[in-house]
Formats: structure tokens, C-alpha cells, sequence
């Protein structure tokens, strides 16, 4: 059995964002229960052309908060996002049993979820641990029976 163990959240804070509303864009992702708990690591590089990007990333590892933010996000997807994300499911759990998603960080900011249609995002990466080895059809099954389970 697949167990989810951490979620891994990054985006980037260009030089023309302001970082603390990129910060409020990935809290809203989490539950209300879930963000009094979540700190950032903040790091900079620098782009092609030679301006700033603040990279925002926090982590969560307690399994319980991990589960309920995977659920609050699969809930809060709309139904087309839902039916796009189970169409190319396979192509977001790779060998290790990671599954990722890409959400619109300026939507994120207003408080919804949808799924990114273009750069300027908030990656997710759900790592699960089988002892027993990956299967990504069984990350497949649990992700299908979440968002099955909000439209009951």
C-alpha cells in the first residue's frame, strides 16, 4: 500500500511580484488547518537576463496534513480540470512514485484552484512511499477515488 509521506511545494517570485502575495498564493492552497503550520524557504538566483527570482518553497512531512491537502486541492478543482488531470495522470507520476501537479499561482492568490496553463505557476510534488516497490496505477486509483468521493 502507497502511503503519502511528504508534499514539496515551490514557485517562483519574479523581481516584479511581490514575494509575500506569492507566499499568500501558496497558502491558500493548503487547508485552513493545515497553514498555521507552514514556514518558506526563501533562495535567490538569477534569470537569463540577469534579474532577481525568489525561489518560495515549503515542505510538508506530517502525514495527516499531507492527506488533507491532497484532498482539499482534488476537491477544489473544477470539473474540467478534474476530467484534464485524470486524461494525463500518467504523465504526472513518474517511476518513484511522485505525483505532480502545476497550479495557476495568480488564481492561487485569489483563493482558487486551477490547474496552470502557462509558466507562471505553483509546482506540487506528492511523494508516496511503497515499501514494496512503485506501482503508479495504485497512485492512479487513490487520486481517481478522491475526486470521485467530492462529487458524491
Amino acid at each position: 500500500m502507497s502511503i503519502l509521506r511528504k508534499v514539496e511545494i515551490r514557485a517562483h517570485a519574479l523581481a516584479t511580484e511581490v514575494p509575500e502575495r506569492v507566499e499568500e498564493a501558496i497558502l491558500n492552497l493548503f487547508p485552513e488547518s493545515v497553514q498555521k503550520s507552514i514556514t518558506f524557504n526563501r533562495s535567490e538566483t538569477e534569470a537569463h537576463h540577469g534579474y532577481r527570482i525568489l525561489i518560495l518553497e515549503t515542505k510538508i512531512k506530517k502525514k495527516k496534513h499531507c492527506q488533507q491537502t491532497l484532498v482539499h486541492l482534488l476537491e477544489a478543482l473544477s470539473k474540467s480540470d478534474k476530467t484534464f488531470l485524470m486524461k494525463s495522470i500518467r504523465y504526472r507520476i513518474d517511476d518513484r512514485c511522485k505525483f505532480y501537479l502545476r497550479i495557476d499561482k495568480q488564481q492561487a492568490y485569489l483563493g482558487r484552484v486551477e490547474l496552470a496553463k502557462s509558466s507562471d505557476m505553483i509546482r506540487i510534488q506528492f511523494d508516496y512511499i511503497n515499501y514494496t516497490g512503485c506501482d503508479p496505477q495504485e497512485i492512479i486509483h487513490i487520486i481517481s477515488d478522491i475526486m470521485h468521493k467530492a462529487e458524491s
